[in-house]
């Protein structure tokens, strides 16, 4: 079981370190704090994309199909992980699985002793007990630590797991109730979509912030998606303070205007600078850019 959970851990974070139809609003539960959604069929779609799932870690990909017939960049339509800042969370996987993938996934879960087959009237799920601390899907901000999670294999059309049975039989049964105290931003053929709640996420001001930025805020979002062959990247800070927002505002306009008067700065970071687009509000700050692969992978190979 060790080996399934770190390979899909490892393959979220490759893809969202990187970078369907899009979601909305009324596609996140009520309770999530924070999401991430990455839309395999947009980056297959796509120039951008394509470029995408090359830089995808090889590694991971090709033990996933090794290990269990995944073709992941070919056979997965969308990944969804949700959570609410504690050890609540869920994870929706969608693809065209096969049957003989199918059922190696299924018997890795049946690998470990402590997994328990159980049947709901929504269909069969899988409980794994006392995984001491296998998953540990590190998120940025979001640590998730569990010792139970359950998981459900939707007839090969997707593979759901969760750390409640609730939270697992809402994602089988398609109940999402909508959130709107969540950010989620647009965006042109978007394939990567990501947004935290920081206010309810520090709600009892005991969240350990590593950045001063998030202690000012009250919702972040980002989207990636594609225009031709370029990359459509936005993201939006909100703050309660409007003085809080036009100072952020004002020092990211600060380090580009810095990138004039600095010759150290490398050319192919200058361009990528030089494109950056930044607007505020009295509710918050945006950032927007349009960037090629090519410029990304120049500045890093500087």
């Amino acid at each position: 079981m060790r080996s399934l959970i770190v390979s899909l851990s490892l393959l979220l974070g490759s893809i969202a370190g990187l970078a369907g139809a899009e979601i909305s609003n009324r596609d996140i539960p009520p309770d999530a704090n924070w999401y991430i959604y990455v839309g395999m069929e947009a980056l297959r779609d796509s120039d951008a994309g394509a470029e995408v799932l090359s830089w995808i870690d090889e590694d991971v990909t090709s033990d996933m199909e090794r290990d269990f017939g995944i073709r992941i960049t070919e056979d997965t339509d969308s990944v969804f992980l949700y959570g609410d800042g504690d050890e609540n969370f869920a994870l929706r996987l969608l693809a065209d699985f096969s049957d003989e993938t199918v059922s190696k996934l299924k018997a890795e879960v049946l690998s470990n002793d402590n997994t328990t087959t159980k049947k709901a009237a929504w269909g069969e799920y899988f409980v794994i007990q006392d995984l001491d601390d296998e998953l540990d899907i590190d998120t940025g901000e979001v640590n998730i630590e569990t010792d139970t999670i359950y998981v459900n294999f939707d007839d090969g059309k997707a593979i759901y797991i969760a750390s409640t049975l609730e939270h697992l039989a809402n994602e089988v049964k398609g109940i999402r109730g909508g959130n709107n105290n969540i950010l989620v931003l647009d965006g042109r053929k978007p394939f990567l979509q990501i947004g935290v709640n920081t206010d309810e996420l520090d709600a009892d001001g005991d969240f350990d912030f590593d950045s001063d930025l998030l202690r000012q805020t009250s919702k972040v979002a980002l989207t990636v998606g594609s225009v031709r062959d370029a990359f459509d990247i936005h993201t939006r800070i909100t703050a309660t303070d409007p003085e809080v927002t036009e100072s952020m505002a004002n020092i990211v306009r600060g380090l580009i205007s810095l990138r004039m008067l600095s010759s150290e700065i490398p050319d192919s970071l200058s361009r990528v600078i030089d494109k950056l687009k930044v607007e505020s509000d009295s509710s918050g700050m945006s950032i927007r850019l349009s960037v090629t692969p090519g410029e990304l992978q120049a500045f890093a190979d500087e």
